[in-house]
């Protein structure tokens, strides 16, 4: 502890505060402030909205309104989740001296067990695997490394990825919540959706501050968005027949990637972006992989600028 200076320099005699170290901010409210004030008003919103496996109702789930599509995109997402650790304790190494992105990441972290968690249940508890099917699969995932180009990643790509496949992520909850009929799987994809939505906020928050003042940042960023695919491959062993199956349901649209570019246009601007966009690289991605007509994409946004 050490004692509060007057403007002249002179110390008081009982007044008596704590130094500040860069891992805690003074109190805004009274309530305390977690970690920092940005960080507080994640918490305080994930108290708030995080996916609750005690609220959903499994023994409610309407099995005559389940498609095989429904369970496919169940498995397949949760075989994602379930890997979110191996992929934190990675993170975690990488900013051990972030005191504020180490806390985010244990939040974001316990977040993505609870959607493992509630969509291994809604698997199980429909009766539509076998639970010990699955839980062979879960062990290889388990077992798959974490890509090792983001191990090569500066901390300003670390960002512009996660925001990226965040956006994602996103995308893919909310259009299943929308395209299903089955009213639990419904609400569980939903309320997904706004967690992955919250974790991309914060990721972009933080990419924008690391670009700032970085003169190799562009060119970071841009090496993030050509490489840019959502994850899975590394890992899950039956990911190409996933991959199949996701796309014959049309699982990614135009409107999807058109969503994660305007992530990428919020950190680097549209004009930018566009040009990243215009890319044969891009293109081919596009068309490539996901059958999507890139000027369709870029029409959007040159229409959007104008």
């Amino acid at each position: 502890m050490t004692r509060q200076e007057h403007g002249d320099g002179n110390l008081t005699s009982n007044q008596l505060v704590t130094p500040y170290t860069g891992l805690l901010t003074p109190r805004e409210h009274s309530k305390g402030t977690f970690i920092t004030p940005a960080l507080d008003r994640f918490y305080r919103t994930h108290e708030k909205m995080m996916t609750r496996f005690n609220s959903i109702e499994f023994d409610k789930i309407d099995r005559g309104l389940v498609t095989s599509d429904d369970i496919t995109a169940v498995r397949w997402a949760m075989l994602l989740e379930s890997h979110y650790p191996v992929y934190a304790s990675q993170f975690l190494t990488s900013f051990s001296a972030n005191h504020e992105m180490s806390a985010f990441l244990v939040l974001q972290t316990y977040e993505e067990l609870m959607h493992h968690a509630t969509l291994r249940s809604y698997l199980v508890e429909g009766e539509f695997v076998d639970a010990n099917d699955l839980d062979a699969e879960m062990i290889e995932v388990r077992a798959g490394s974490w890509g090792g180009r983001e191990r090569g990643y500066t901390s300003l790509q670390n960002y512009t990825d996660g925001t990226l496949q965040e956006a994602g992520t996103t995308r893919y909850y909310r259009g299943w919540s929308a395209r299903t009929k089955e009213p639990v799987l419904k609400g569980l994809f939903g309320s997904i959706s706004k967690d992955e939505t919250r974790h991309g906020q914060w990721y972009l928050g933080q990419a924008k501050t690391a670009l700032g003042g970085n003169p190799r940042g562009l060119d970071e960023v841009d090496q993030v968005f050509l490489e840019f695919d959502m994850p899975g491959s590394t890992f899950i062993t039956r990911h190409p027949e996933y991959r199949v199956a996701m796309r014959g349901s049309a699982v990614v649209g135009a409107e999807d990637v058109i969503a994660v570019m305007g992530k990428a246009a919020e950190l680097v601007g549209l004009a930018h972006m566009l040009k990243l966009a215009g890319s044969s690289t891009f293109r081919d991605k596009v068309a490539g992989e996901y059958n999507i007509d890139a000027k369709q994409v870029l029409r959007h946004f040159i229409l959007k600028k104008k």
